[in-house]
């Protein structure tokens, strides 16, 4: 399997994780019938279904997560960058979603499952809640979309192993209604390992997205998702992601001037240097099993 190219090997192990997500939603009899077990159950779930088939792929294929993996923690200066990233992804996917949502024509929908959601919530265990839905799954999701699998397509160019992986990303979730704002989601992610050049930061921002999404979100939607007030809604929303995304545009520009005198910055894999005839982005966007894990995903979210 190390002979294999990466734009073959990575998508197998994408496929693993796709079954065992999908096998998952049956195991019903993990839950208990107490809040905890449910909870350390949920948490449990997803470091197998993550991270051991991740470690395995590691072991089988050879690839060094030390080497590899971003795992270095960034400067103090790059706050900024990281908050500007935080806006962009939080207002910049509500706003795809609310679009998406206009175009596929559920917008009432939407409105009413935010309420049941928001209101199921708040009757939980905030410490079970943070741990089971915000910082297990940053921590278990970064570590493969933007850690391993970002490394793997990195030799494809930076475009190509964005997109790639954050469609992997979106896919996971197996829901056609989410997948635009999840690609919208998984490229913010992905890009903010590339310009802060440390994988804390995407778990940093998976995390305070995931719990502004738990506690906060809901209630935006249960305002913003409403049939007569759409576009309005469109347009605040779509303002505070330009403004936001302003902010993340002039920070980029100092962190990459720094960068330009950063001699690692080269070895990082991360300068955007274009890939070869052999590892081509044509070739990662059309592997065979690329292919199948979007056959897959198309098959489980439609079941």
């Amino acid at each position: 399997m190390k002979k294999m190219r990466e734009a073959v090997k990575a998508p197998l192990l994408m496929l693993v994780i796709y079954i065992l997500l999908a096998a998952s939603s049956s195991l019903t009899w993990l839950w208990g019938k107490d809040e905890q077990t449910a909870f350390a159950s949920a948490m449990v779930l997803q470091i197998l279904i993550f991270v051991l088939p991740t470690l395995f792929y590691c072991k089988l294929t050879g690839l060094s997560l030390t080497k590899k993996l971003s795992l270095r923690m960034f400067a103090p200066g790059k706050a900024v960058l990281i908050i500007g990233l935080l806006g962009v992804m939080l207002f910049g996917s509500l706003t795809v979603s609310l679009l998406w949502s206009t175009v596929v024509g559920v917008v009432a929908d939407g409105s009413v499952s935010a309420s049941s959601a928001a209101d199921s919530i708040t009757s939980m265990n905030p410490v079970y809640v943070i741990l089971t839905f915000c910082i297990v799954p940053a921590a278990c999701e970064e570590f493969v979309f933007r850690g391993v699998m970002l490394s793997e397509y990195v030799s494809y160019g930076p475009c190509a192993a964005i997109i790639i992986t954050s469609v992997l990303f979106a896919m996971a979730h197996f829901s056609f209604d989410e997948l635009p704002a999840r690609i919208f989601c998984g490229v913010v992610l992905a890009a903010s390992v590339y310009m802060v050049k440390s994988l804390y930061a995407s778990v940093i921002l998976h995390l305070a997205n995931n719990i502004m999404s738990v506690y906060l979100l809901p209630y935006i939607k249960r305002v913003v998702l409403q049939p007569r007030g759409v576009l309005f809604s469109v347009f605040i929303v779509t303002t505070l992601f330009l403004a936001f995304a302003v902010v993340v545009f002039r920070e980029a520009e100092g962190v990459y001037f720094e960068y330009a005198y950063d001699p690692d910055f080269e070895a990082s894999g991360m300068s955007g240097k274009a890939p070869g005839k052999k590892n081509s982005a044509v070739s990662a966007f059309f592997s065979p099993t690329l292919i199948i894990c979007v056959l897959f995903f198309v098959i489980a979210a439609l079941v």
